[in-house]
């Protein structure tokens, strides 16, 4: 007799982790454009990761004991529709420990893939806001 395995879905479906979305929109003023925000979204079932390549090797550093400290350029995968866009702003609410409580800016749009419906998902690539001096 087979023993019963209940179904564990993908990663993409029910990720670990989970964003804060504040969308904008671009305003023409007298002074020039800005960015006011249109709406909050919490996305929930994603998954948040470093970058990998070339931009993390050049963005991360590491403490002596060789674990990730800060990361500054990481991607958001995660199975149906972004609701952000190339201006909207995301704040790790659940995800890795050196990321949480930064505010992250979207880079570009999301990427869709949907070769099959098994392996449909987003992705989405995100900056740190804000410097660090040492």
């Amino acid at each position: 007799m087979k023993a019963y395995k209940p179904r564990r879905g993908r990663i993409l479906e029910n990720g670990p982790h989970r964003v804060e979305v504040t969308t904008y929109r671009a305003v023409e003023g007298r002074t020039g454009r800005k960015y006011e925000p249109t709406g909050k979204h919490v996305v929930s079932g994603v998954l948040v990761e470093p970058a990998s390549g070339s931009a993390q090797s050049a963005t991360e550093k590491r403490n002596p004991e060789k674990s990730l400290v800060d990361e500054t350029t990481l991607v958001i995968m995660g199975a149906g529709r972004w609701p952000g866009g190339p201006h909207s702003t995301v704040k790790i609410l659940e995800g890795p420990a050196a990321s949480l409580d930064y505010t992250y800016q979207q880079t570009g749009d999301p990427g869709y893939f949907g070769a099959s419906p098994m392996v449909a998902h987003f992705t989405v690539r995100v900056d740190l806001m804000r410097g660090e001096v040492k």
